[in-house]
């Protein structure tokens, strides 16, 4: 449901985490997203590769992942940016989300934030967390594809 705000983890072996995001972002590449890569200021065409925050682009939105957010069993989170400016306040947004995040499952979880670029609008994301298990078998296509499929019905949603 809604975000809880709040802890990090520390405590994820390095390489376990580089490939379980690499398997998580093959599958978005896969699936016709284009990879947003930063250059430093004293490169010349060189790609630095950060491995606590990737960038895919989508066809219909942005998408973030990285380390998970909260303490768990999970390797790898998730974050789909349904929609970067809704013009109402975060409690308008959750309220007009409310039904619609109760019947989301239960391993995606909606957040709302404030923009301070547009005053009272608010920025929607969706998210969701895997195991190491989930990446490693055939569940990673299912649960990435309902995230997509969600985060485009929270979009339409959020449209009328």
């Amino acid at each position: 449901m809604f975000a809880s705000k709040g802890g990090g983890i520390e405590n994820r072996s390095d390489d376990l985490q580089k490939q379980m995001t690499i398997a998580v972002l093959d599958w978005f590449l896969l699936e016709g997203g284009e990879p947003i890569y930063e250059r430093g200021p004293d490169d010349e065409g060189e790609v630095h590769l950060d491995f606590s925050l990737f960038e895919v682009r989508m066809p219909e939105f942005e998408v973030f992942v990285g380390p998970p957010t909260e303490d768990g069993p999970w390797v790898v989170e998730v974050a789909v940016n349904v929609r970067p400016h809704v013009a109402l306040a975060v409690d308008s947004v959750e309220a007009l989300l409310e039904p619609f995040a109760t019947r989301l499952p239960e391993r995606h979880q909606i957040d709302v934030f404030a923009t301070e670029d547009f005053g009272s609008a608010s920025a929607v994301w969706l998210a969701t967390r895997l195991t190491p298990s989930e990446v490693d078998s055939n569940e990673i296509h299912d649960i990435l594809a309902e995230l997509l499929a969600k985060a485009r019905a929270m979009q339409a949603h959020l449209a009328n």
